[in-house]
């Protein structure tokens, strides 16, 4: 396992702010800024902020990785050639978000998320994570945008068909053939949410449903897709989940170390995919 080495770097480089700009409907966009670099990089999703900050750190060389990247199936080359650069925006005076502004400190990266303390300016209060879920819980709670969860239902496994993606977003629903509703996501937060209620551990008093529901039809309409993944959770451990993810259209099986991974791998699909090659420059779905 690889251990970051910290005696070179100036300690204002082991530091980033980030400037929450909107977070409507629990969609996280803003500003990320670096003593290492002039300009401001711009994300529209927190899907988005964590591949840039990830890039960042690779490119800093802190806090050092301790595992590689988990994706599905294909040729080296390719998953070579799909990263793109940054967008990024002149920096403002300020580095100030219009919402909020927090200055993060990821320590290490072990078990393929994160460690480390996030500072929220405004109060001056520092929250401690160990998972990058921790650090959705944090954003939520202090954006003031958590929900109450609803009793879990004790699934061993659940469908996401991702049926949008729009400005580095996935959208899309959460199902499972004995539960009767489904669940529609408009970002990560509400995806999470989804997720912990299907596959929560189900009160000892409360009896499945036995009802089987149709699946024959699509799932739910959208500009792509749908692309369906099934998620299985196997162990709870380190603030985060580990599990296996099958890709259904392509056949093909992953598994991944934490909720942070599986939001990257199901983000890489989409975009493998090729789903927005009739993509407009802003990045909006136009098929």
């Amino acid at each position: 396992m690889s251990v970051a080495r910290t005696g070179a770097l100036p300690n204002s480089y082991k530091f980033y702010t980030i400037a929450v700009n909107r977070f409507e409907n629990r969609r996280l966009e803003g500003l990320v800024f670096h003593e290492s670099r002039e300009d401001a990089v711009v994300f529209k999703s927190l899907t988005q902020m964590a591949c840039v900050l990830n890039r960042m750190f690779d490119e800093n060389h802190y806090p050092m990785k301790s595992v590689d990247q988990r994706c599905f199936r294909r040729k080296q080359s390719e998953a070579d050639g799909e990263e793109t650069g940054f967008a990024t925006a002149e920096a403002p005076g300020t580095h100030c978000g219009e919402l909020a502004t927090f200055r993060l400190h990821v320590k290490y990266r072990y078990h393929a998320t994160w460690q480390g303390n996030i500072t929220h300016l405004e109060s001056g209060t520092v929250y401690p994570f160990e998972s990058f879920m921790g650090l959705m819980r944090i954003f939520d709670r202090v954006l003031g945008q958590p929900t109450g969860a609803p009793d879990p239902l004790g699934k061993k496994m659940c469908e996401v068909a991702v049926c949008n993606y729009q400005d580095s977003t996935f959208a899309g629903e959460v199902s499972h053939p004995a539960v009767k509703d489904r669940f529609f996501f408009e970002n990560e937060f509400q995806l999470l949410d989804h997720l912990e209620l299907m596959l929560g551990e189900r009160p000892a008093d409360v009896q499945d449903d036995p009802v089987i529901t149709p699946r024959q039809g699509s799932v739910c309409r959208g500009s792509i897709g749908p692309m369906t993944f099934l998620v299985r959770v196997l162990f709870r451990r380190n603030d985060t989940w580990q599990g296996t993810v099958c890709w259904k259209e392509k056949g093909e099986q992953a598994s991944f170390r934490s909720f942070l991974e599986l939001l990257i791998m199901v983000d890489s699909a989409v975009r493998r995919a090729g789903f927005q090659r009739e993509s407009g420059a802003s990045g909006e779905v136009t098929a």
